[in-house]
């Protein structure tokens, strides 16, 4: 980035042009997204466009015929035969796909099942763009001849072909022969300790293998202590179906789990066993939750965080601007304006540290977001971010991003490493959870009126 910042500072002509081109780009697609369907009439100028090299005529075509890839399934699948259809990636060109995966991708999204007939062929294609579109094809026609090659890729922990296999199930191509393999392949899999562990195999087993199922996963064998292959995979499926697991047998997998933090599977299990836990006993999982949020060092700070969000029914952070309408007073508005502000600073620290903060748009309001971070009752995230903003410039960053840009181009190493230093204040969500505690009624009504308005998708 410190780069990146010096060529802006050295070459602006150069930058402003391709920044232009950028918008433009932007400003194509966002028309391109708003016009209505196109008629058959335009299938075949948008496929030709589709196969060009042309950037903003293959974001446009994408765009386009995606409202309409079902309709167009028989052109699309015809394109595929087109000598413009090649699976090279022209880097040149700046397009970020092969003429072929783009036409194979829009016949995925239908879902058309002849795709697995028209690249099947391909899945041991050594480019993972074609390979993992093959596979995830070929598994989707769901059929009993190709089983020994569906469940060698299954046994390889393939993702394509556990998202074809659950296509071709979910669209009922799947032959009753290749079902009932899967079927005793997941078991085998989930409950044979000589076969290498997988989760989607234990996954399959709990969803497809009924009452005996839950059985077996639930079973002494499988919530021990000695099972260092599926018990953290046991423990979480069961609790997605609502199994509940005795407090007695928890408890020792939850020991455990913080005796070996760093073994597999036990780095998986605290999170897994504390949910069970509190099916059972929710103020007791709350405890042990609560005894690692000021912990950000513990290997199961990120688990208990996530806990403690969910046992209080907290929205997330970032998903908290109301919805129109919603009666708030304005000293609730002030406290959703402050934890809004605070998501900008974590999201940008977290995604590129303190550099990427002040590069970016979002350091010019850093008077402001310390201002926030203090009302949240975070004064260490504040401070950090205005010893920061003095190390880039000692009257403060520059409120002007050029300004800003050209203050960090020219910041020393040493200052550049304090400020990857003080970016590991904000690795820990405590603070801002913290806040929503303190305003837990304020948060929970914002959240139901989020998802009553459609807003947010319902947390499991």
């Amino acid at each position: 980035m410190k780069q990146f910042a010096r060529d802006l500072v050295e070459h602006p002509d150069y930058h402003a042009r391709e920044q232009k081109k950028h918008e433009r780009l932007v400003r194509v697609m966002d028309e391109a997204e708003a016009a209505p369907p196109p008629p058959p009439a335009e299938f075949p100028r948008l496929i030709d466009d589709l196969l060009s090299h042309h950037k903003h005529r293959v974001n446009v075509a994408v765009i386009r015929l995606e409202k309409v890839a079902a309709a167009a399934e028989q052109l699309l699948l015809a394109a595929l035969e087109d000598p413009r259809a090649t699976w090279t990636r022209d880097d040149a060109q700046s397009v970020a796909s092969a003429p072929a995966e783009r036409v194979a991708r829009l016949l995925a999204a239908i879902p058309s099942r002849v795709l697995g007939d028209r690249i099947g062929h391909l899945a041991d294609h050594p480019d993972w763009h074609v390979g993992d579109l093959a596979v995830r094809a070929r598994a989707a026609l769901g059929r009993a001849d190709d089983w020994p090659f569906v469940s060698g890729k299954l046994a390889e922990q393939c993702g394509a072909t556990q998202q074809g296999v659950e296509l071709a199930i979910e669209k009922g191509w799947a032959e009753p022969a290749f079902l009932e393999g899967l079927r005793e392949w997941a078991e085998r899999t989930a409950l044979d300790d000589s076969r290498p562990f997988s989760f989607w195999a234990v996954a399959f087993y709990a969803e497809h293998g009924g009452p005996a199922a839950a059985e077996a996963l639930g079973s002494p064998r499988v919530l021990s202590v000695s099972n260092n292959r599926t018990v953290h995979a046991a423990l979480e499926l069961l609790n997605r179906r609502g199994v509940r697991v005795r407090p007695e047998v928890v408890r020792p997998l939850l020991d455990k789990a913080l005796a070996c933090p760093e073994t597999w599977p036990w780095n998986c299990v605290f999170g897994p066993a504390l949910r069970a836990l509190a099916a059972s006993d929710p103020d007791a999982a709350a405890r042990l939750a609560e005894s690692h949020l000021d912990r950000p060092g513990s290997l199961h700070h990120r688990e208990a965080l996530d806990y403690l969000w969910e046992w209080a029914g907290l929205p997330m952070p970032y998903a908290v601007e109301p919805p129109a309408g919603m009666a708030l007073t304005d000293a609730e508005r002030g406290l959703v304006r402050a934890l809004t502000d605070c998501s900008i600073v974590y999201g940008q620290v977290c995604n590129g540290r303190l550099s990427q903060y002040f590069f970016n748009s979002s350091g010019g309001a850093w008077p402001r977001h310390a201002e926030a971070l203090r009302a949240i009752g975070f004064e260490p995230g504040a401070a950090a971010i205005e010893e920061a903003s003095r190390l880039i410039h000692p009257d403060g960053a520059g409120l002007d991003r050029g300004e800003r840009i050209a203050q960090y181009a020219a910041l020393s190493e040493r200052k550049e490493k304090r400020l990857d230093e003080l970016s590991k204040l904000f690795y820990s969500d405590a603070p801002r959870l913290r806040f929503m505690l303190r305003h837990k009624e304020l948060f929970v009504r914002i959240r139901k009126a989020r998802s009553e308005a459609g807003l947010d998708a319902t947390r499991e």
